[in-house]
């Protein structure tokens, strides 16, 4: 059942997230945002191998075998 008070929860709920984006937006045209990071070389540790990438699953080694 739709009452008062569950629609005035909902408006302002709509008008709490509507000053979230706003502030957001402000924040972010001042200037007052940092730039990203820069990107991660593809060298790293988190690329999958050549075998990986193509769709073979990498073997697993249990913790006490190594």
């Amino acid at each position: 059942m739709v009452t008062a008070s569950s629609l005035a929860g909902l408006h302002f709920l709509v008008l709490l997230g509507l000053m979230v984006q706003l502030s957001t937006l402000l924040l972010v045209s001042a200037g007052l945002v940092p730039a990203r990071l820069p990107s991660i070389s593809t060298d790293n540790i988190f690329c999958p191998d050549a075998g990986t990438d193509a769709g073979e699953v990498a073997p697993f080694i249990p913790l006490s075998d190594r």
